[in-house]
């Protein structure tokens, strides 16, 4: 998606699956000395987003649900959600949420302060709002039960003549893999309501499904684990004379999770090997964004594969650890060590061994 070219009329944000104090998971535990740039990573993160709602003084904020996990009871969370919401008064930004499969349960959200500001879409049915000051219709329903099994499309309303049309739903769409089958719908159905947007939630990784009419899902504003690697964000969507004319995905996790590849051919030595994964880490650690990164290395090729192979598996991760933390100020953790053998008996394996894991929130 291209970045913004000028300054748009209006900015809508479109955000979803805060998961807030949810922990991040996979951390080894022999780093907990230099765990302090990973603590209260989705909090950062969500402020983060105000703090881009801010800067593009976006008149609406729309939360596609699973604010929290299912199983968090933690009032805090809520003070903290609602404190940065009230950073938003100032700049008169309208903000609608809608629950999904984890806060539809959860009776945190229903003890909420909320300004006046912010306030809830389509608890019992498909609603809609319309901002006439934006030319917005707002058409969205949310969970009231944490499993829904139904289409909850068919009931969503007609696109308002002479309005932006906007949607907000939590759905795993026609599925998405490591994500249960939740309020599902066909991409087709999504692009036949006629609305010029659909903002999406559940699924994790930032997706476009459509582009005429927009349909994109925004993914979750944070990573928590290896299996959501790479950037995490939300989207921004421009309007200009009463139609969609831009979308922008920007990246605003502080703690990235993902895997570094890094090749061994020709790398007979231990010295060589720690140059080339320090290099690779370099490099990643050069992209704009996160304050801090978790990574999973996974090497190849046979000549530096098989030297580390001699090596006992603590060695071998001394060695990998090491690698990543020099050279850089940005707070790197090594999760695993993998090795992958490319050819007719492709395959991979890990190279250090399992340990105890630390969770932060």
């Amino acid at each position: 998606m291209a970045a913004f070219t000028a300054k748009p009329t209006m900015v809508i944000v479109h955000a979803a699956d805060l998961h807030l104090d949810s922990p991040l998971r996979g951390l080894p535990c022999r780093e907990r000395d230099d765990l302090a740039a990973f603590q209260f990573a989705t909090r950062r993160t969500l402020k983060r987003l105000v703090d881009r709602c801010l800067a593009e003084r976006a008149a609406l904020l729309l939360l596609c649900g699973d604010l929290l996990d299912a199983s968090n009871r933690d009032h805090k969370s809520g003070l903290f959600f609602v404190e940065q919401m009230q950073r938003l008064e100032s700049i008169g930004t309208q903000v609608r949420f809608l629950r999904g499969n984890h806060d539809a349960a959860s009776r945190i959200v229903r003890c909420w302060l909320l300004p006046d500001f912010v306030r809830e879409v389509g608890l019992d049915k498909p609603t809609t709002e319309r901002f006439e000051h934006l030319g917005v219709a707002l058409h969205g329903a949310g969970y009231r039960e944490r499993s829904i099994s139904e289409n909850l499309l068919s009931g969503y309303p007609e696109p308002h003549s002479g309005y932006v049309n906007v949607g907000m739903l939590h759905t795993s769409a026609e599925g998405r893999e490591g994500h249960e089958l939740y309020a599902p719908c066909t991409r087709r159905q999504l692009k036949a309501r006629g609305y010029d947007y659909f903002a999406l939630g559940h699924v994790h990784r930032f997706e476009v499904l459509s582009t005429v009419p927009w349909v994109a899902f925004s993914g979750c504003l944070q990573g928590r684990n290896i299996r959501e690697p790479g950037p995490r964000g939300a989207v921004m969507v421009c309007v200009e004379h009463q139609r969609v004319c831009e979308v922008s995905f920007v990246a605003l996790d502080v703690v990235r999770f993902d895997t570094l590849g890094v090749r061994l051919d020709s790398a007979g030595s231990l010295e060589s090997i720690q140059e080339r994964i320090n290099l690779a880490c370099r490099t990643r650690l050069g992209e704009p964004g996160p304050r801090a990164w978790v990574l999973r290395v996974m090497l190849s090729g046979t000549d530096g594969l098989c030297r580390l192979l001699s090596e006992p598996a603590a060695r071998r991760t001394r060695l990998v650890r090491a690698a990543l933390g020099t050279g850089s100020k940005t707070p790197v953790l090594l999760e695993s060590i993998w090795a992958e053998v490319e050819g007719p008996l492709a395959t991979h394996f890990r190279l250090d061994l399992p340990g105890e894991v630390v969770e932060r929130r």
